[in-house]
């Protein structure tokens, strides 16, 4: 509950292409000193192909040290299966680890 100074974020994330299971296509950060206001810091994109079998991935961003109370991740779900998935287009799962500050 208190005001910290924070130069670190990450949030892990899991590809399971068999099982409709595929990394966020972008994880953006965001701070607040009051809970409501929230500003964006930083964003991270994927870098693994959706076609890649399997992966661990950890959306991780450095920034200047920032004051904050309050933080989260928005993960940017890929909006569907890739076109050569058996569920081409279909619903995808994102599965999401630990949220990391520092």
């Amino acid at each position: 509950g208190a005001v910290m100074y924070i130069k670190t974020r990450s949030l892990g994330a899991l590809q399971n292409y068999s099982d409709w299971i595929f990394l966020p296509k972008q994880v953006k950060f965001q701070s607040s000193i009051d809970g409501v206001n929230f500003t964006d810091i930083s964003s991270v994109d994927n870098p693994i192909a959706a076609d890649q079998k399997n992966a661990i991935f950890n959306f991780k961003a450095t920034f200047p040290v920032l004051k904050a109370k309050y933080v989260r991740a928005i993960a940017i779900n890929l909006g569907g299966a890739p076109k050569n998935h058996p569920g081409a287009g279909k619903p995808v799962w994102i599965f999401l680890d630990e949220f990391m500050v520092n």
